[in-house]
């Protein structure tokens, strides 16, 4: 694979005076309150990403990956020109909407992907304006924008019936704001965000209302702020979906054959994007490239079991202590759940008793229905997993199978897999 270095990216956070917040935290990190406990165990799990944002593995990560590079434009052409002169490359660019920055190096790149074949084709795809498809299209003969229609895509492949697709993404253009994990991000950032603007006195005079005010304030000001020329990650998800299977359709090869491997993707990675949004992508292309549905169901199950069992881990929302959930340590919780005294969630409401899967204080089964469930004292605090807002979910799942996933408490995965394919989609 392509070499690739991580890039460490610009502070995720809006909070500059790291200085006041750590002293704000010194104020109440020794008070035993729940409020105060949970505040300060966010601040202590969450400063690295406040710092940097960047995933140590990431490497690692796209190293281990078969079905796409991370890298410039430079390996895109590196891999278009491996390919026969007589094979028909279609080259899809993924490179934003609204208006797109026409420079003399975009240019140059797009002439010479076309010109490492005179029988390429490259299809820039986005919504952009008459004037701007224009003068891309004047580029080129062999350049045709479209915009994420699935009939434009079945007509372009008919009209050039090309031999092989391959993907150039743009990861600047990626749009990932309504995922649960950016959701679940920002909300915590937003509960530093008001901690960090609460003046110190109020938390020397009155910390324990201080930092309730600041964990259940809805502060406005707060908004991430996202380039208007941006892809959905969902649309592009769904649009290669539709890509594949015409390919499949119509015996086009879905990728390339480079460096023993068949690539179908070159992410162009930059500095501005982060490594969660190229994690997510890698993530969703291998599901797509799986090659039957029980191995997708499995791929999708195992991908969401490790990313809600590494988010609890690395936030500690339950916050157990001596066998108890911070919502079964609080007092003053007048919620329905958790309706037991200890072990948190794990209870079967409907038998009313403790959950049999449930052994040693630790789970025998991975139960995806079970890891999704958030309790309300937690979802009052901004934290919850919504199904409607998973990529794996709602671009892989139809609306039959997704309660599957999300109602089928205690089964195990072998169970809730051979739902899945009973499922007709």
């Amino acid at each position: 694979m392509v070499n690739y270095k991580v890039i460490k990216k610009y502070k995720v956070s809006k909070i500059n005076d790291m200085e006041l917040l750590e002293e704000k935290i010194n104020v109440i990190k020794d008070i035993d309150n729940d409020y105060c406990k949970y505040i300060v165990s966010v601040y202590n799990n969450y400063k690295i990403y406040i710092k940097n944002d960047v995933d140590n593995d990431i490497n690692t990560f796209i190293e281990n990956n078969k079905f796409v590079t991370v890298s410039d434009y430079e390996t895109t052409y590196d891999i278009i020109k491996t390919v026969k002169q007589n094979n028909k490359v279609m080259i899809f660019c993924f490179e934003g909407n609204d208006n797109l920055d026409i420079t003399d190096d975009k240019i140059n790149m797009y002439n010479k992907l076309l010109n490492s074949n005179k029988q390429n084709t490259l299809v820039i795809v986005g919504n952009y304006q008459k004037s701007t498809k224009m003068k891309l299209e004047g580029i080129d003969y062999r350049i045709k924008v479209i915009s994420m229609s699935k009939i434009k895509l079945s007509k372009i492949l008919l009209n050039y019936n090309p031999d092989n697709i391959f993907l150039n993404i743009n990861s600047d253009t990626l749009n990932n704001d309504v995922s649960w994990n950016h959701n679940i991000k920002e909300n915590l950032e937003k509960l530093l965000f008001n901690f960090n603007n609460t003046n110190i006195q109020d938390f020397i005079s009155n910390p324990i209302d201080t930092c309730k005010k600041c964990m259940h304030d809805n502060n406005d000001k707060y908004k991430y702020s996202f380039s208007k020329n941006s892809f959905m990650l969902e649309d592009l998800i769904k649009f290669l979906i539709s890509l594949k299977y015409l390919c499949d359709k119509n015996n086009i090869s879905f990728g390339l054959n480079y460096k023993n491997n068949i690539v179908i993707a070159n992410i162009i990675y930059s500095a501005l994007s982060g490594n969660k949004v190229i994690y997510e992508l890698i993530n969703l292309i291998d599901i797509l490239m799986c090659k039957n549905k029980k191995e997708m169901y499995e791929h999708i199950y195992d991908a969401l079991c490790d990313y809600l069992d590494n988010d609890c881990r690395k936030y500690n929302y339950c916050n157990f202590e001596n066998g108890k959930c911070i919502a079964q340590r609080d007092i003053s919780n007048k919620t329905e759940y958790p309706v037991n005294k200890c072990n948190g969630c794990c209870f079967d409401v409907d038998k009313r008793i403790e959950c049999n899967k449930l052994q040693n204080g630790a789970c025998t089964i991975r139960s995806i229905s079970c890891k999704l469930f958030i309790c309300k004292y937690l979802r009052d605090r901004g934290i919850s997993y919504p199904t409607n807002k998973n990529l794996y979910i709602k671009c892989f799942l139809n609306f039959i199978q997704r309660p599957v996933f999300v109602w089928s408490f205690f089964k195990p995965k072998e169970e809730i897999i051979n739902k899945l394919l009973k499922i007709k989609k």
